[in-house]
């Protein structure tokens, strides 16, 4: 879930293999569990993606009330449903009855906002947070999208390269050059244009403390002659 985008999509529908009340509904590569019938292949219709929280009475109206994540009972997650994968939610809100949703798809319209729908975000544990100082020059986290949601962005025979991540935590750190100083924060604070202050008991200061990456910076900076 990098960028929560929630967008009108055209639809595939397929068999449910295993319940003769449901269907499966494709979006991309993704697929949602929805009611047998009430959608057919070429219809629009809106997709709520993974890790998207909603407003109680959008949870209340799609019939939803007690059956989402959280303690609020308002966040989607993938589920299994007689035996398929459901990785978001199909619907159509009363609040876009008068929205052309095919238009809509074909624009690429993001109905977040307008729905109060926003993206999860995981609590921080104690070891990675701290004070905080606004940090104008920090570098950003660069978010990477789902594959999933972009089945076409590839062409038949075009190279690609292929990364791995590993499971862990984004840290931080800008070094800023003509100033020798250093700027560490994680990918949600990152994300306002925050810092953590140092502190030994930080985690992400601990790392990059124990493994010298100011020092390694500042000669690389120096290497290359970066001013700032």
């Amino acid at each position: 879930m990098s960028t929560l985008r929630v967008t009108a999509e055209v639809l595939t529908v397929h068999e449910h293999p295993d319940a003769d009340a449901l269907e499966l509904a494709q979006v991309g590569l993704y697929r949602a569990v929805v009611a047998k019938g009430a959608y057919r292949t070429g219809d629009a219709a809106l997709y709520i993606p993974e890790q998207s929280v909603l407003p109680l009475d959008l949870v209340e109206e799609l019939g939803l009330t007690g059956r989402l994540a959280g303690s609020r009972s308002d966040r989607v997650k993938a589920v299994r449903l007689r035996g398929e994968l459901s990785q978001g939610i199909v619907c159509r809100p009363k609040a876009l009855a008068d929205v052309d949703l095919a238009r809509a798809a074909a624009d690429g319209v993001d109905f977040a906002e307008r729905l109060g729908i926003v993206k999860w975000v995981p609590p921080i544990p104690p070891t990675m947070s701290g004070d905080v100082e606004a940090a104008p020059d920090l570098l950003p986290w660069v978010d990477i999208e789902n594959i999933q949601r972009y089945p076409g962005i590839f062409e038949p025979g075009e190279p690609v390269v292929l990364t791995e991540k590993l499971h862990g935590s984004a840290c931080l750190l800008t070094y800023v050059a003509g100033e020798e100083r250093v700027h560490v924060s994680s990918k949600g604070f990152g994300a306002k244009s925050l810092a953590l202050a140092e502190d030994p008991r930080n985690l992400y200061w601990r790392a990059v403390r124990g493994h010298g990456v100011p020092e390694a910076a500042a000669r690389l900076a120096e290497r290359l002659g970066a001013r700032r």
